[in-house]
């Protein structure tokens, strides 16, 4: 009804003009119809104001959510930042602790290298200066033993020369003492042979060289000597069976020399995996770190031990004396055709 008012009030203003709408429209029904649509232009203009405040709420709302979500992105990358800081400064110590721990190593290394080196360098003098000395006591043997051998042995041929109807007595006498000269000089050579080279660890092998070095030296010196050597044979490459007699050697030497001992105990024994070595006496011990003579020995032992790939060890027991206790892996000694089963064959 107010639309169709509306619309005859329009009409009239079109066709009469503006007077005769106004007129028309200031009657009773007019300003009913216009208090309605004043009442409807306030309804709208409500329901605009509601929706204005609405969309007022819900733009501050979304710029709350954006200033909330913006507080939030900062401050998570300043956590980022400060997160990436405190990794890159821990990366940074570690590097620096790195960095320490290789230069120490390095330091080590270098410390370890020279005094490695300085051992060797040492030990090459020594085992130059027991070559010498070795030479020298030869020679000398030679000279004053075998030399003297061979002057009364002349002596004795001469006069069986110039002497040839002495009576029996006195040619005997001559003979015996001639063929005593012969053996001594050969016994002499076979001194001196073994001291150079060990025939019976060529001819017998390591246990019967290892043995007579122990007993000859033990008898020489009057110690009381205990062993126990393997049954049967070891059965090792040439430069293993010489090192192994040439280190039961040193101990003994080491021992007459320096230990004074009075008993002396040599233990071997092998098994699939290794063949282990004590040498015990009796002795003062090594109660503080060895030096001179002694400790270019231990040396010498040790670069023999260490190039076949085995540990030695010298123990001083609460009790007394010293244990020398070596351990050598078969994989790098035993002779090429032997087998575990058949190391001790």
């Amino acid at each position: 009804q107010m639309l169709a008012e509306l619309a005859a009030a329009l009409d009239v203003h079109l066709r009469l003009g503006r007077e005769a709408a106004v007129a028309d429209v200031q009657d009773h029904d007019g300003r009913g119809t216009m208090d309605a649509v004043r009442r409807s232009a306030r309804s709208l203009d409500a329901m605009l104001d509601q929706r204005i405040t609405q969309e007022l709420q819900l733009w501050e709302q979304a710029v709350s959510n954006s200033r909330m979500l913006l507080i939030s992105s900062t401050v998570l990358n300043v956590l980022i930042l400060i997160g990436g800081a405190v990794l890159f400064g821990r990366h940074l110590r570690q590097l620096d602790e790195l960095n320490r721990q290789l230069t120490k190593h390095s330091d080590e290394l270098a410390s370890q290298v020279a005094h490695r080196t300085a051992e060797l360098s040492s030990l090459s003098s020594h085992l130059q200066r027991v070559a010498e000395h070795e030479k020298a006591a030869i020679a000398r043997e030679l000279h004053d033993e075998l030399g003297g051998l061979m002057i009364a042995a002349k002596m004795d041929a001469a006069w069986l020369e110039k002497h040839p109807a002495a009576s029996h007595a006195e040619m005997q006498l001559r003979w015996t003492r001639l063929q005593k000269v012969l053996d001594d000089g050969l016994n002499l050579k076979r001194r001196v042979v073994e001291t150079l080279r060990p025939t019976l660890l060529d001819n017998l092998g390591l246990i019967p060289a290892v043995k007579w070095v122990y007993q000859e030296t033990c008898g020489r010196v009057g110690m009381n000597c205990k062993e126990r050597l393997p049954a049967q044979e070891v059965r090792l490459t040439d430069e293993a069976a010489i090192a192994v007699f040439r280190v039961v050697q040193e101990a003994l030497t080491n021992i007459v020399k320096h230990a004074k001992a009075s008993d002396v105990e040599l233990n071997m024994d092998v098994d699939d995996e290794q063949l282990r070595i004590e040498v015990a006496d009796n002795g003062v011990g090594m109660r503080i770190k060895p030096a001179g003579q002694f400790a270019q020995g231990v040396a010498s032992m040790k670069h023999r031990v260490f190039s076949l790939g085995g540990t030695l060890t010298i123990v001083t027991p609460a009790t007394g004396g010293t244990r020398i206790q070596i351990q050598l892996p078969l994989a790098s000694i035993a002779a090429p055709d032997a087998t575990p089963a058949t190391i001790a064959a």
